[in-house]
């Protein structure tokens, strides 16, 4: 059921995707041919918003090319986006994958004004493995550290279905993506300390794959330390649904688009 739901959804994202490729631009930010980014910049944006984009996948599949209706969707606000691959299992192993999320920030603050954007107003989203990837660029600031990027760029951390209660040892099944690392260093609530940028989590009540109690627990270990926390629940998205809702096709299910906006221009 998953899995049919995964290709419709990419079949028809990629349907979307058609027609906008004059208006995104490709850059690498690392050698690796996954290494790459795509930007796009709303008519006329000057010191806009910035949004960085990582799909899920599971670590082992996805591409930003499937994803450029959820670009096409932040432009339509206003807002600049970039989507970005990143090295995937079995290949890569953990932390490579977050190591690459901090390269695109930083990539991000040191370009994006050239393209409308600005670059002390920087938002992580991600979906799935991209948003426990963006949660833990969020709250561990080891990784932005290490690419010379200080945490208070980061405005908002936005993560949408995200596997936050995942430890590996609880998943011997994807040893293949976390090498068999401490769940203390692969898992994000582990760092929470109040300190982390706000926090926005998007969650589909009908998910069979990362359920509602994922972002209820982060919800409340958050606020038990004293950080930034906003959690929205849909009644009516599940694990796909919920990204797919940045089109037409999903969004009458609930649209995520208001909380979005509201953490990024408070309305």
């Amino acid at each position: 059921m998953l899995l049919k739901s995964l290709t419709a959804l990419i079949l028809f994202a990629c349907a979307i995707a058609q027609g906008f490729g004059q208006e995104i631009n490709t850059f690498s930010y690392g050698e690796h041919p996954r290494q790459k980014l795509d930007v796009l910049t709303p008519p006329s944006a000057s010191k806009a918003p910035v949004v960085i984009f990582l799909h899920g996948g599971g670590w082992i599949r996805g591409d930003k090319r499937i994803y450029q209706y959820v670009q096409r969707r932040l432009a339509k606000e206003g807002i600049v986006s970039v989507s970005a691959n990143y090295r995937l299992s079995p290949e890569a192993v953990f932390p490579a994958f977050v190591k690459d999320g901090a390269q695109v920030v930083s990539w991000t603050r040191d370009n994006i004004s050239k393209h409308g954007g600005d670059p002390e107003n920087i938002y992580l989203m991600g979906h799935s493995a991209g948003a426990h990837t963006v949660a833990m660029l969020g709250m561990d600031e080891t990784y932005l550290k290490e690419v010379g990027v200080d945490k208070s760029s980061i405005k908002g951390v936005i993560p949408i279905a995200a596997p936050l209660l995942l430890k590996s040892s609880q998943v011997p099944q994807l040893s293949f993506v976390f090498g068999g690392v401490p769940d203390n260093e692969m898992w994000p609530l582990a760092f929470i300390d109040g300190s982390e940028p706000p926090f926005l989590l998007l969650q589909g009540e009908k998910d069979p794959l990362v359920q509602p109690i994922h972002s209820q627990v982060a919800e409340k270990m958050i606020k038990e330390k004293g950080g930034r926390v906003t959690a929205r629940y849909f009644k009516n998205h599940d694990h796909m649904t919920i990204i797919g809702a940045f089109s037409p096709k999903y969004e009458s299910r609930g649209d995520i688009m208001a909380p979005i906006t509201t953490m990024i221009f408070g309305k």
